[in-house]
């Protein structure tokens, strides 16, 4: 992760201990949803760097795991953006306000498209457009290659994975309501 982007331990919650997004902080919810074997697993931690003011993003490609990545304002845009990204067999979706604003689909196994390329290059674009005007996520970054790998726990220093926050370097889980 670059250095203005990091996973970081809750700062903000309500009086039930639940996060609650601030705009003047730039401080997101994030969670992996566990795809593959009906496991059960999320894990969830807090996001600092990624500028997201309003709403979700979802995709299907968490390295190298491949489960599903939300990171969000609140909770209803994250299960709308993951409900969204399973009717649409994968790929990526953007969620404001409740409503989906921008789709990527990735319809085989949910890593890949079926657009030639050219179609899918401007696709993406698009979908980067929409995420970085209207969800104000920031602008020097691909927010699917950005979210691909936050569960990646080969990479220093914490990750997000499935089985909640990891210190990779300690190769311990972090307990973050301690």
């Amino acid at each position: 992760m670059s250095r203005t982007q990091n996973l970081v331990l809750p700062v903000a919650h309500t009086a039930d201990g639940d996060f609650q997004y601030h705009p003047d902080e730039d401080i997101a919810k994030v969670a992996v949803v566990e795809r593959h074997h009906l496991t059960g697993n999320v894990g969830v931690g807090l996001l600092n760097g990624f500028g997201i003011k309003n709403g979700a993003i979802a995709t299907s490609i968490g390295h190298d795991s491949h489960n599903l990545v939300v990171v969000g304002t609140n909770d209803t845009d994250m299960v709308v953006a993951i409900e969204a990204l399973k009717e649409s067999q994968g790929g990526g979706v953007a969620v404001q306000d409740g409503q989906v604003i921008a789709t990527l689909p990735f319809v085989i196994g949910g890593l890949m498209s079926n657009e030639p390329i050219d179609t899918l290059i401007e696709h993406q674009k698009a979908f980067n457009a929409i995420c970085h005007d209207k969800l104000h996520v920031t602008a020097h970054f691909d927010p699917i290659m950005k979210l691909g790998a936050m569960p990646l726990d080969v990479i220093p220093n914490l990750r997000i994975t499935d089985k909640g926050l990891v210190d990779v370097t300690k190769f311990e889980i972090i307990d973050i309501n301690a």
